[in-house]
């Protein structure tokens, strides 16, 4: 098996067109016939997307600017009341540590910004090593908690999901929401097979992504521009972050998916959002 750097590695590359992606293949079987599959696909369309964001890093050096997207999930929405301010909401949302990593000597200046389902833009300040924008980062966790604001009425179609309390059993069936190679709004389904270790390649870098601790292991289908992208279970909790998927060596199709599991996001947010 051949280990994609992270996705990190397929981030970190321009998109240039729109590959569509989705779950050829893929039996929906694993689905017991318990299962109200209208109802769950229509409650992950029309209100679990909610929560759902595409993350834009626009990176400036001597060569130009180039822009990188990744995935990532909003956590909690509260009302900012600084200063008097009234109708303002301040997002708080994970991703991935490698989505929002430069790392380069040769950056000038990096601009983030995030768009949610509907495409809406809001933007984020940042300046070379200000991460006043950037809540809180972790390569060994591979996890960011970054933050936006929007107005009440943005605020009305935006949606913070409920994290779950203890990492899901294996055989737990799951969801894997997220934009790869910049399509919105992508659903896989599958399930989680094992928790083991990783080998990301000798080329990754540990500044960026370390992960060292067993990952879920599932079988939603992910690709590049996953990376940060949500998991969840059948209550529409989260149950992990996407960060990285294996490919096969000989055919290059997908095996598998990686994501950190919400026992290690947990104690990544600590009280930071409390």
């Amino acid at each position: 098996m051949k280990f994609l750097k992270k996705i990190f590695t397929i981030i970190l590359v321009a998109i240039i067109s729109v590959t569509s992606f989705g779950c050829e293949g893929f039996s929906l079987n694993l689905f017991s016939n318990a299962t109200d599959y209208t109802t769950l696909i229509n409650t992950v369309s029309l209100e679990t997307m909610k929560s759902v964001i595409t993350v834009y890093t626009e990176v400036t050096t001597l060569q130009g600017t180039t822009k990188y997207l990744g995935s990532g999930v909003i956590v909690k929405i509260e009302e900012n009341t600084f200063n008097g301010n009234t109708g303002v909401y301040d997002c708080y949302a994970l991703t991935n540590n490698h989505v929002v990593y430069t790392g380069s000597s040769m950056v000038m200046s990096v601009n983030y910004y995030v768009t949610d389902y509907q495409g809406n833009r809001y933007d984020l300040t940042y300046k070379k090593n200000d991460y006043d924008d950037i809540i809180k980062t972790s390569a060994s966790d591979d996890l960011a908690l970054i933050h936006f604001t929007a107005s009440k009425q943005e605020n009305n179609e935006l949606k913070a999901l409920p994290l779950a309390e203890k990492n899901s059993n294996i055989g737990g069936r799951v969801i894997a929401i997220g934009n790869p190679h910049g399509q919105k709004n992508t659903v896989t389904l599958g399930a989680i097979t094992r928790y083991d270790t990783i080998t990301m390649g000798e080329e990754n870098d540990k500044n960026s992504s370390n992960v060292t601790y067993e990952v879920i292991h599932h079988t939603c289908p992910i690709d590049s521009g996953s990376s940060g992208g949500v998991l969840i279970n059948l209550d529409y909790e989260i149950v992990g972050i996407n960060f990285a998927a294996g490919l096969s060596e000989e055919t290059g199709e997908f095996i598998s998916a990686y994501a950190i599991p919400i026992e290690k996001v947990i104690s990544f947010l600590g009280n930071t959002l409390k």
